[in-house]
């Protein structure tokens, strides 16, 4: 694994332990310290699920040839292809020039992709669908919400790197939520952060790319002047904790980024505005199985 990409992804994975935690895991000298990573690879798909996989990709590549022929949608999925392509470029060309085969995927745009149909094609597909509306073009401030979508892209690009992650800093990629009478120890609520890891790490490589711009338009997508307390609040999907973080922690984060460029004004500014719009966030609460919330106090 080449150190260079192992260290740029790195980088931003221990800026969320450090947002979340308040420590820096490791030194500069960790790698003195410690053993070569081993070479990583993507264990093979079943055969079935392979098969299956590769429908998915010839489906949707089906519809984006019909969309792009379409001549009001051809310039706006060019664009959006286009500008998807330069937010993914700078990992692409140093793993190329360090000899890396990142994963196959490709983000390809689309207008008004149906949600179960770009749901079901990022399970174990090659092809990411990125849909945007019709009128995307019209709204410039959503475009930076195109470099999230290549974060979280990024997060499963190189193969074996997210596993290692989460098996060195002892993180599940799932969290059970536990039942009502058995509240959140401090390792199990820690590991929320596994569960949320991929989505943070997306706002992260966001942040890292666009500054201040994503953390503006983020912040005020997620603001919730008159129901304060939504922004703390984590949700479950069935019995499992939600892969989405509270707005709060996503917004934590991008402060965390901003702050590591540089950008300390930017970073005191809209932090301010997001604490004028809430308060001060004394609290975490995450969910029991029983439908009750438990107060985890920050930081935790």
């Amino acid at each position: 694994m080449s150190k260079w990409l192992m260290r740029a992804l790195g980088f931003l994975f221990r800026l969320l332990i450090l947002a979340v935690t308040g420590e820096w895991p490791g030194d500069d000298n960790e790698e003195k310290t410690q053993p070569k990573p081993r070479p990583l690879a993507r264990p093979p798909r079943p055969p079935a699920q392979a098969k299956a996989a590769r429908q998915r990709d010839l489906d949707l590549e089906a519809v984006a040839r019909s969309q792009r022929a379409a001549p009001e949608l051809s310039r706006l999925l060019g664009d959006v292809d286009s500008s998807l392509a330069a937010f993914a470029e700078p990992v692409v060309v140093h793993a190329r020039s360090q000899g890396i085969a990142l994963a196959p995927t490709r983000l390809v745009a689309f207008v008004d992709l149906p949600a179960a149909q770009a749901k079901e094609a990022a399970v174990g597909a090659e092809l990411v669908p990125v849909s945007v509306d019709s009128n995307f073009a019209d709204q410039p401030e959503r475009w930076v919400f195109l470099g999230r979508h290549v974060g979280r892209a990024m997060f499963d690009a190189v193969p074996g790197w997210a596993a290692e992650i989460y098996r060195a800093h002892r993180l599940p990629p799932t969290l059970f939520v536990p039942p009502g009478h058995v509240p959140y120890d401090a390792d199990t609520a820690r590991a929320a952060l596994g569960v949320w890891l991929p989505e943070l790490f997306a706002d992260a490589y966001a942040t890292h790319m666009l500054g201040p711009g994503y953390a503006s338009v983020l912040g005020t997508s997620l603001t919730r002047s008159k129901q304060p307390m939504e922004t703390t609040v984590a949700r479950v999907q069935g019995r499992w904790l939600s892969a989405t973080p509270p707005a709060v922690v996503r917004m934590h984060v991008v402060f965390a980024v901003l702050e590591h460029l540089g950008l300390h004004q930017w970073e005191h500014d809209l932090r301010s505005r997001w604490e004028a719009a809430h308060g001060a966030t004394e609290s975490l609460y995450l969910p029991l199985a029983d439908g009750r919330l438990m107060a985890i106090p920050l930081p935790y």
